[in-house]
């Protein structure tokens, strides 16, 4: 006879279950085999039935085709390849009826099969031999007795969708991990709570163990491309990346990634992530295979998540994994991944914990030559940094000033004048203690009565909607008598032919901001007792396109604003003669007065023409987007009541950093002129530009 090694784990939980299993076979009359054998190892008939009901039960493994999986556990001989038929024949022989009455409380008759001598043949109720009598599951099973109590930890009201979603990342098939990652993504993005990493730790290695699996072999995969690369694929031009696409551990890796970077937007997760080591170690495998081999996806959710755990790392040394990694990305030709890690290396500047690492940096010179990028968000991102990194010591600043010249320092002038669009500051807030009194007073005034800030309507066509939509509306049209009846349709096609090639509104909109542009008179429950514009379904009443004379003599008349008044003062207006009363000839208007000084100053109210306003200096969003230039000459064109943000605050605030430096206000000291003529333009600057000029000696 065979000795086979005791690998059962005889624990008094285990001999309690088989005393109670054995009593159960005896009461239904069938034999138990309390330790059967597969793969010459003695089977743990508790352990699987532990593993069996935590996935759900008998049904639920079958369904899932989880047998071999939970053969798994045993790690059988790689010759034993039926174990999971096996298996399954085993737990139907001597644990299913135990599971039917003691878990799911239902009467269980023991088939005929198991009656016999050969009740426990491998072949007996395996398989497909087994057919298994329709049945319903009740939807609570019976409370466990205190006699029962070894049961109670495997009672279920029912499988959740986490447990489901654990156990096929665990042991499913291909398209069952598969679709569980489609699952998991989707609620990391919907409803986190449900699977919070937090509670779940098992999900955060199952995750961590299926992305580093996945690496791997994409990097062996890159590597052995790289080895069959030969001189005539490179002459012709082809490469490795038609096989991103199709690769199945590309796309399991995506998915782990995108998982994680939408848990590292929750404050709750954000803790867990940073200090968990293998977290760390898949995303610098990822920035690395990244950069290996071009994987711009996987390099752009390893920069998001290491941006947003950022704050929450602390350095070793100089030569930090991270610090290696964040230098190599900032050389990178992917813009997304640049930004993403000049902003990461500004988090952690953050932490004062990390200032002693961060002191020499190789990549100082290369963020500076990129201030001349025509990318607003470039820019932006890399004054952030500097003004970061300059915060950080006396030394930090002097090693900044040996980078700079002369154009340096005035192009980081001239970026005080620059117009943000698109870039909102993270690290440099608005210091209004710095504004003079009256100033500080004036804004502390209007911001009590001008929030929301509108824009001035008058200059629409360089407003982004709905602002522009806004302007033209009550630019182009006026409040008339109740006879005047104009279609929202008629209107729509005038504004889409203005601005159908600049993204104009979809209808829907547009009838939002209509009932904006006349709300007052919208508002109201009786329009027939109002004499202002009223919406009526499809039909404006009450309004008129605004009519300026143009040209109303043989010859065209060239319009601006002195001729056009010229014109109207010589030749539309009309006294009594003896009285010297000036009746307006304007359409629909009933004005008159005794005074001609007066009337003038009425009729200078119908032929208003804004002051044409020459574009503030800007930046491009991206690259490839033209923007205006940004010298001091532009000094009027810049609002000088426009709120200091963006590109123009970071650009201050590190100009005044540097200013405290002795050494660098001897630098700015012969842009004084310049300083103090934008502090002149620009009140809302005034206050730190002048801060900086008292550092002057």
């Amino acid at each position: 006879m065979v000795h086979l090694p005791d690998t059962i784990d005889r624990t008094p939980e285990y001999v309690k279950f088989i005393q109670e299993l054995q009593q159960f076979h005896e009461s239904k009359g069938t034999r138990l085999v309390a330790e059967p054998v597969l793969g010459g190892r003695r089977l743990d008939l508790y352990k699987i039935f532990q593993v069996v009901v935590d996935a759900g039960g008998f049904d639920e493994v079958t369904k899932n085709r989880g047998w071999k999986q939970v053969g798994n556990l045993f790690n059988f001989r790689s010759t034993c390849t039926n174990s999971a038929y096996i298996l399954k024949g085993v737990y139907i022989r001597n644990l299913l009826g135990y599971e039917e009455e003691k878990v799911w409380n239902k009467a269980w008759q023991p088939p005929k099969e198991l009656l016999g001598p050969h009740a426990h043949r491998a072949s007996t109720l395996a398989g497909k031999a087994y057919r298994q009598v329709e049945k319903k599951t009740p939807t609570r099973p019976k409370k466990p007795s205190s006699s029962n109590a070894l049961v109670k930890n495997f009672t279920h009201n029912h499988v959740t969708e986490k447990d489901r979603i654990l156990f096929a990342l665990q042991f499913g098939r291909k398209s069952d991990i598969e679709w569980a990652l489609n699952q998991v993504v989707q609620y990391s993005f919907e409803c986190p709570q449900k699977i919070d990493l937090g509670t779940t730790p098992l999900l955060l290695e199952t995750l961590i163990s299926l992305a580093e699996t996945g690496l791997m072999q994409l990097a062996t995969a890159y590597h052995a491309r790289q080895m069959n690369y030969s001189v005539i694929d490179q002459i012709m031009g082809e490469n490795d990346h038609e096989h991103h696409d199709s690769s199945p551990e590309l796309s399991t890796v995506l998915k782990v990634l995108h998982t994680l970077r939408n848990f590292s937007f929750i404050k709750e997760c954000v803790i867990v992530l940073s200090h968990a080591q293998s977290v760390n170690n898949v995303i610098l495998q990822s920035l690395e295979i990244a950069l290996m081999a071009g994987h711009v996806e996987i390099g752009r959710h390893s920069v998001d998540i290491l941006e947003n755990i950022a704050p929450h790392i602390q350095l070793v040394s100089n030569e930090d994994p991270f610090l290696v990694s964040l230098y190599k990305l900032i050389a990178a030709h992917d813009r997304y991944m640049l930004i993403g890690s000049i902003r990461t290396l500004t988090w952690l500047s953050v932490s004062s914990e990390n200032h002693t690492h961060l002191a020499h940096s190789p990549v100082l010179e290369l963020t500076s030559q990129m201030l001349l990028a025509d990318d607003e968000e470039l820019v932006g991102t890399v004054l952030e940094y500097t003004y970061q990194y300059v915060k950080i010591s006396a030394e930090c600043r002097r090693e900044f000033l040996k980078l700079c010249h002369g154009g340096v320092f005035n192009l980081l002038i001239a970026l005080l004048l620059t117009k943000s669009k698109y870039f909102t500051t993270r690290f440099v807030q608005q210091d209004w203690a710095l504004l003079s009194p009256d100033s500080a007073k004036m804004f502390k005034g209007q911001t009590k009565s001008a929030i929301p800030r509108m824009p001035d309507l008058t200059i629409y066509h360089n407003l982004d909607e709905p602002f522009r939509c806004l302007g033209w509306l009550k630019d182009k049209f006026e409040v008339a008598d109740q006879s005047s009846i104009l279609s929202i349709d008629d209107i729509y096609m005038l504004y889409e032919a203005r601005f159908r090639l600049e993204k104009a509104l979809k209808m829907k909109d547009f009838y939002t901001v209509i009932k904006i542009a006349f709300s007052s008179a919208y508002s109201k429950t009786c329009p027939q007792k109002i004499n202002g514009p009223v919406i009526q379904g499809l039909d404006i009443i009450g309004i008129q396109m605004k009519t300026n004379i143009l040209q109303d003599r043989k010859s065209p008349l060239k319009v601006n604003a002195f001729t056009l008044q010229k014109h109207v003062f010589s030749s539309h207006i009309s006294s009594t003669g003896a009285e010297e009363e000036y009746y307006c000839q304007w359409s629909s208007c009933a004005g008159y007065s005794s005074n001609k000084d007066a009337f003038l100053s009425h009729l200078q109210t119908h032929v208003y023409i804004p002051e044409t306003r020459c574009p503030s200096p800007e930046l491009s969003s991206s690259p490839s987007t033209p923007s205006s230039s940004s010298s001091l000459e532009s000094i009027e064109s810049v609002d000088c009541n426009q709120d200091v943000q963006g590109i123009a605050l970071a650009a201050c605030s590190l100009l005044d950093c540097i200013s405290q430096d002795p050494e660098g206000a001897g630098y700015l000291k012969p842009f004084e002129k310049e300083l103090n003529s934008i502090a002149e333009s620009r009140p809302r600057l005034a206050g730190k530009i002048w801060s900086i000029c008292t550092h002057f000696s």
